[in-house]
């Protein structure tokens, strides 16, 4: 999300790594003096302690992807209606504050039995007004619609067209122009390569690494680079 803010992604549009940039090094010593200024909450995403520190108003700025609006709705209940959405903080006076954090994939089988029906169906679900107002819109499912998610077909996500009402757990705030808007300032992106998955077994655990104090930012870059170009680029 932050590198996807900053205009940069651990790969180039050629597939090349570029992990060792300015961009991931301001990423990694902005997270490392969260670490050990003691400013943030180290737990699995949504577990008993994460929930705990947001019910209790311990943590009052999480950065996240639009579909976190989940937890105030259905897991937090003392501070739910307390929480608001908003862009994210700019690293430079002017810079975007808005950024991608992966996105929905949808899967349909070449050799299957009704495979272009199944294409004409998603075709029909996210580009036909009728298909995606149903998607999004109040449904028996989501009586207020589907609010963890925007369409990223812009005809659809017209900022003065709302699909998804107001959510009650954001104190009734209009969370569609918030993410609409958002959406429409994230810098443009390229292919996420074919290893992109298999990185954080090495960039995620030196990162952890970092938090525990053994590594600086500089040597997770270092080592990540290394691990990543001899075990998963180069073996491509």
């Amino acid at each position: 999300m932050y590198a996807s803010q900053l205009g940069t992604s651990i790969a180039d549009a050629d597939g090349e790594l570029r992990l060792d940039s300015t961009e991931y090094e301001q990423i990694l010593t902005f997270l490392d003096t969260v670490s050990t200024e003691g400013l943030g909450t180290r737990a699995e995403y949504l577990s008993p302690t994460d929930v705990e520190t947001l019910d209790s108003g311990k943590q009052v700025f999480y950065p996240w992807a639009i579909w976190f609006d989940f937890a105030p709705q259905q897991l937090l209940e003392n501070t739910s209606g307390d929480w608001r959405a908003m862009p994210l903080p700019a690293w430079t006076d002017g810079g975007p504050r808005s950024g991608a954090m992966g996105g929905s994939s949808f899967i349909l089988p070449k050799d299957g039995e009704n495979s272009e029906l199944a294409w004409l169906f998603y075709e029909f679900l996210m580009f036909d007004e009728a298909g995606y107002s149903t998607v999004w819109g109040p449904n028996s499912v989501y009586p207020e619609g589907l609010n963890t998610s925007i369409p990223s077909y812009l005809p659809a996500a017209d900022p003065t067209k709302p699909l998804f009402q107001p959510l009650d757990a954001l104190g009734g705030q209009d969370l569609w122009a918030v993410a609409t808007e958002a959406g429409s300032q994230i810098p443009g992106s390229v292919p996420t390569p074919s290893w992109w998955a298999g990185a954080v077994d090495y960039l995620g655990n030196n990162l952890q690494l970092m938090l525990d104090g053994s590594l600086t930012p500089r040597q997770v870059i270092e080592n990540s680079t290394a691990d990543i170009q001899t075990n998963l680029v180069d073996r491509q």
